[in-house]
C-alpha cells in the first residue's frame, strides 16, 4: 500500500460516523445539568432561556468527574445566569400586562 493510500484509509477512519450519544441528567450542587458527548475538543456550557435550563456539551474522551468539576466550579455564575433570566422573565409579563387592554 503507498503512503498516499495509507493515508487515505486513516482519514476514512477518522470520518467515520459515531452513534449519537443520548443526553443524560446530572445532579450538581442542586441544578440539573443536561450533558451531551459529542466529537468536540472542547467543554462548552449554556443556559438556556427562558427556563434558564442548564446545558453542557462535552468532548467522547472528557471523565464524568472532569465535567461534574467544571459545573461546580461555575456554580455561583451559572446560578446568577439563571436569576437574571428569572427577572427578564417577570419583567416581560409585566409590560405584557400593562400593554394589554382589559375589556
Amino acid at each position: 500500500m503507498s503512503p498516499r493510500q495509507r493515508a487515505a484509509r486513516g482519514r476514512a477512519s477518522a470520518s467515520r460516523p459515531v452513534a449519537p450519544v443520548e443526553p443524560v441528567e446530572l445532579v450538581v450542587d442542586g441544578l440539573v445539568v443536561r450533558l451531551t458527548r459529542k466529537r468536540i475538543k472542547n467543554l462548552y456550557l449554556r443556559i438556556k432561556p427562558p427556563l434558564g435550563t442548564v446545558e453542557v456539551s462535552a468532548p467522547m474522551r472528557m471523565s464524568q468527574r472532569q465535567i461534574i468539576g467544571f459545573a461546580h466550579e461555575r456554580h455561583s455564575w451559572i446560578v446568577q445566569q439563571q436569576r437574571r433570566m428569572a427577572e427578564a422573565r417577570r419583567m416581560s409579563l409585566r409590560q405584557a400586562e400593562t400593554l394589554t387592554p382589559l375589556p
